[in-house]
């Protein structure tokens, strides 16, 4: 995972055509993807491995 080999500076998340984003599953991807990132660098300042 890139998080655990640097430090990730910043995140660039672009919106998918909401009305073709069929029960929002690509929605949910994309938060998913946020708060692991945010977690990993999380736990990685705080010295914990995972």
């Amino acid at each position: 995972m890139l998080a655990a080999k640097a430090q990730v500076l910043g995140l660039n998340l672009v919106e998918l055509a909401p009305e073709n984003d069929l029960n929002q599953i690509s929605m949910i991807g994309a938060g998913r993807l946020m708060l692991k990132l945010i977690m990993l660098q999380l736990m990685k300042s705080n010295g914990k491995t995972g």
